[in-house]
């Protein structure tokens, strides 16, 4: 009797010689796929479970995700403000020029000026060249930096600010990445739940002469 109340709700019936209402064909109804779910996860953390239908699972899934990003485009956000803030303050406090590249900051931190850069430039170039002075002319022309450049800490308190604004800069940049390795986390473990979902669906076959109904389980 159940079979034929399903059949019934799925709106075809042939039963013996009784009553047979004839359904398109080619109709099929599968059960919901693990592998598919896992996909969704994979694409977005809560789409395999939603599509299991786990709602509760699928709401946690779309939060932790919502939070993993809103953190990563903060600490983005955070660490242009503070780069922006090593620039203005190299300028301020060293006459640093601006619109230069990141490896020109970068020096302006390590070195007081830029008459120490440049002797630094000349003694790593006897280093790595010993034995031939036209390495060394070459080394020395390629990496020491023009007059135009000049900047120098008069304050060492100053120039240890910097540097400390640096390192902050470099530790929010570093931390977006922390992001990232979360964000794949989730997609993981979004799956795991997912194919540990139960899975059962009927399974519905039309033919010609009738209607066969089979309750498939994964």
């Amino acid at each position: 009797m159940r079979g034929i109340f399903i059949m019934l709700a799925l709106g075809s019936v042939s039963y013996g010689e009784g009553v047979k209402i004839q359904l398109p064909p080619n109709i099929v109804l599968e059960p919901k796929s693990h592998k598919k779910a896992i996909a969704l996860s994979l694409l977005l953390p809560g789409l395999g479970e939603q599509y299991m239908g786990s709602k509760s699972d699928a709401l946690r899934a779309y939060t932790i995700e919502t939070g993993i990003w809103s953190t990563f485009f903060g600490l983005r956000w955070y660490a242009g403000v503070l780069a922006k803030d090593c620039l203005l303050y190299a300028c301020a406090n060293a006459d640093a020029k601006s619109k230069q590249n990141n490896e020109y900051y970068e020096t302006v931190e390590w070195y007081k000026n830029l008459e120490a850069y440049n002797i630094a430039v000349k003694e790593d170039a006897r280093s790595r060249y010993p034995d031939s002075l036209e390495e060394q002319l070459k080394y020395i022309e390629e990496n020491s930096l023009p007059d135009s450049l000049w900047w120098e800490w008069q304050d060492e308190k100053k120039w240890d600010e910097y540097r400390s604004l640096r390192s902050n800069s470099r530790s929010m940049f570093r931390n977006t990445s922390y992001c990232i390795g979360l964000a794949i986390v989730n997609r993981i473990v979004s799956a795991i739940i997912a194919t540990h979902l139960p899975t059962s669906g009927l399974g519905l076959e039309v033919e010609p002469n009738g209607v066969k109904i089979r309750v498939a389980f994964k």
